[in-house]
């Protein structure tokens, strides 16, 4: 497989990575934002528990009131620990796609100094057989 190939596999395969990596970030988006709004949530529905606790509430509504606290409660630690994955697994993804540039880097740099001595032989193949012509011509 030539360096040129090489390249354009990593390039690919960084593209790839990228893609990866924007899909999770707006998963991680979604998910902070679910939890913003589940935290306001539970301001709303603490505020009311306050409102009705003091105008007088019936146990079996502080219970259902309570009940829906703890509720929002879970979904917000689930929320937290969703983003949580999501962020580590943006992380480790970035490292990838960080690692997958500089392997394409060096592929390129590789493929440039490849070519300078390519250039460089060509020219001195050239410059030898000028060198050869003008032997010839010269009169003895």
């Amino acid at each position: 497989m030539t360096i040129t190939r090489l390249k354009n596999y990593c390039a690919q395969q960084e593209r790839a990575l990228r893609i990866e990596l924007e899909a999770l970030e707006q998963q991680l988006q979604q998910a902070e934002a679910r939890r913003v709004v589940l935290e306001s949530e539970v301001g709303a529905v603490a505020h009311a528990y306050v409102q009705s606790a003091k105008s007088g509430v019936t146990a079996r509504e502080a219970v259902q009131q309570h009940e829906a606290l703890d509720g929002l409660a879970r979904l917000i630690q689930r929320a937290k620990n969703r983003a949580a994955a999501l962020r580590t697994e943006w992380e480790r993804k970035q490292q990838e796609v960080l690692e997958a540039a500089r392997e394409r880097r060096k592929l390129e740099i590789l493929e440039e100094r490849h070519e300078r001595q390519r250039r460089r032989a060509v020219e001195q193949q050239e410059q030898r057989l000028m060198d050869e012509v003008a032997g010839r011509r010269r009169p003895a």
